[in-house]
């Protein structure tokens, strides 16, 4: 029986052929050769990605069917989570590598309710490891005038492997939410800084893609 790596690293879709199999029942796996078509054009994968059949079971290669379908698929190994279309990630659920007076708080903001945000404040800061991995921030920002003084301001700073490449605007709680976007091009690590000492600032998103 041939043995493919694709195999062993767990990129497989399984489809289902039958029905169920006890647990107790011995695994029977065999390689099998199976017709791809996509949009009515058939494909055929690498001689290393052919399919397999388990205890009735067919499984094919993950990364031959996302991308004949113009998917990109990508894998992390850290997390063993495997990304199948555009990566998407919001860095304010992702811990950061390193941090400083920075909260988890749960807001209403102009009748929205938002959970586990982030709160920077007075002289803050979050980084993150993006390893050039995303094009694109999209930071959206608000202020809580029930959470902090009314009247104190938020500004937020942007860095990208170590240089400034932005900021936000002065937010207080008139202004509501607002959204920025940067490039994230072939950064490693962005840095979010609030502004002084007396900065009160809420990332609600911090998408990159």
């Amino acid at each position: 029986m041939q043995k493919f790596s694709w195999f062993v690293t767990g990129c497989l879709v399984g489809i289902m052929l039958c029905s169920s199999v006890a647990l107790a029942a011995p695994v029977v796996a065999e390689s099998a050769v199976f017709h791809y078509f996509f949009h009515g054009v058939e494909k055929t994968p690498p001689a290393d990605q052919q399919g397999l059949v388990v205890n009735g079971r067919a499984y094919v290669p993950l990364r031959f069917v996302a991308e004949s379908l113009n998917l990109p698929v990508d894998y992390d190994a850290a997390t063993k989570t495997i990304y199948v279309g555009a990566r998407i990630v919001d860095l304010v659920n992702i811990q950061p590598v390193t941090i400083r007076n920075v909260e988890k708080k749960s807001v209403s903001i102009a009748g929205t309710s938002y959970v586990n945000i982030l709160w920077l404040r007075d002289t803050a800061w979050a980084k993150w490891d993006l390893g050039q991995k995303y094009t694109k921030l999209t930071l959206v920002t608000g202020y809580d005038s029930e959470l902090i003084g009314a009247e104190r301001g938020g500004k937020l700073t942007i860095m990208a492997d170590g240089k400034v490449i932005g900021d936000t605007e002065n937010l207080t709680a008139q202004d509501g939410i607002q959204e920025y976007t940067f490039d994230m091009t072939g950064v490693k690590q962005v840095e979010i800084q609030s502004g002084d000492a007396w900065s009160n600032s809420l990332i609600l998103k911090a998408v990159v893609e």
